[in-house]
């Protein structure tokens, strides 16, 4: 996302499914990007199952690598 999530930035997402709670998975994404000067990135995540289990994500690592093609 981008500019505290006005835009979704559908050509660079990662999807992963874990079949058990405790299991700890990796994921990474590659894409390009329309930006202009103030435009802020943001790492989203969001966690779409569990009922009525409290919906935590725990992320022990992440990094995000930005860089300006002229």
């Amino acid at each position: 996302m981008k500019n505290n999530g006005a835009t979704n930035l559908t050509n660079v997402k990662v999807y992963r499914s874990v079949q058990s709670a405790g299991r700890l998975a990796t994921g990474t994404s590659t894409g390009i990007c329309s930006l202009t000067k103030g435009d802020t990135i943001e790492v989203w995540v969001l966690r779409t199952d569990g009922g009525a289990v409290s919906k935590t994500i725990n992320c022990e690592h992440a990094v995000l690598n930005v860089m300006q093609i002229v």
